[in-house]
Formats: structure tokens, sequence, C-alpha cells
């Protein structure tokens, strides 16, 4: 249920109107590929750890796991494989292709063998 406070006011508008998409010329991974390759390989480690360890306790399940690791190797194919190892997922070099290829609703789960 949504409180009253909190709404959106009206907005008054004369004409069309549409949606703007706030992803056209946004770069979501450069950043945090740059920010990766910044640290050294102590600091990696922990980041890995951090995440694995995070995503394991949430019962965090598989498919939100490998979403996640497509934006990873989005940003540097080494912090892709990184979590991956940390979570216990082995992937070769082609499935890490297409997870960072794959489109958010076009998930490779099928192709990714489970590690348990």
């Amino acid at each position: 249920m949504q409180r009253a406070a909190f709404a959106e006011p009206p907005l008054r508008i004369t004409g069309d109107a549409t949606r703007y998409n706030h992803r056209d010329g946004n770069d979501d991974y450069t950043q945090a590929g740059n920010l990766f390759r910044l640290m050294n390989p102590e600091q990696r480690d922990r980041l890995f750890g951090n995440i694995a360890r995070h995503m394991r306790a949430g019962n965090t399940p598989r498919e939100i796991q490998l979403r996640q690791l497509c934006h990873f190797f989005r940003a540097d194919p080494g912090y892709g494989f990184g979590v991956a190892k940390a979570l216990g997922i082995e992937l070769s070099e082609d499935v890490a292709q297409s997870l960072v290829s794959a489109g958010d609703s076009e998930l490779v789960a099928a192709e990714v063998p489970s590690s348990h």
C-alpha cells in the first residue's frame, strides 16, 4: 500500500508525453572496471569473497547470481571470473563471452553447468 504522503505530485503537461530512456548514452561498466583494475590482488580477493559471502548468506538464487556475473564480466572479465570462482561456479571462456553479450532478459543459465 502506497502512503499518500510519499506519492509523486501531479504533473500538468500539454501535448504528447513518453518515457525517457535513462540508459541511452550511459555506460554503467567503465567506471566499475577501472576501479577493479586499480585494485591489487589482495583487494580483489577480498572483493570476490565479500560478494560471494553475501550472495550465499542471502540464499541468492542461482539465476540472480548469474545475472550479477553478467554485470561483473561487462566491467572486467577478471572481475566476473573472480566472483564466479568465489561462488563455486565454473565457467568456460565461451560461456563467459555469452554472459557478457547476453541482455538482461536473455540469461544463458542453461549453458552454465551446475556446480552443486
